[in-house]
């Protein structure tokens, strides 16, 4: 698969701010396919992973976004799902989560 990898945060910017996971980008679910572009490199072959509160709006965003013709499209479902999946996946060097598997959220 060619292209970047992006974490992507649907919820609203309140949401957000009050707590994300590593490296995450916000762009709300209404906005997702419009907004997308906005954030570094991105393609319709970049791997997409999406995350929201419980999880519905993160699949929203992510037939939006299969839609609109991106191919590579993960839905973790909610903050807590993503949080166990990408801690759990962690590849040596490879972010969202830092090597030492500690301190998966931050506040912006």
């Amino acid at each position: 698969m060619a292209g970047t990898r992006i974490l992507i945060d649907v919820r609203t910017a309140e949401e957000y701010s009050s707590g994300r996971l590593l490296d995450a980008v916000n762009i709300p679910h209404e906005g997702v396919t419009s907004q997308i572009t906005n954030v570094g490199n991105v393609s319709k072959d970049s791997e997409i992973v999406l995350y929201c509160r419980s999880g519905r709006r993160s699949g929203i965003a992510k037939s939006a976004l299969e839609a609109a013709g991106y191919k590579h499209i993960t839905d973790l479902g909610s903050f807590e799902s993503a949080r166990k999946a990408l801690e759990e996946t962690q590849e040596p060097g490879r972010r969202p989560l830092p090597a030492d598997g500690q301190n998966l959220t931050e506040k912006p």
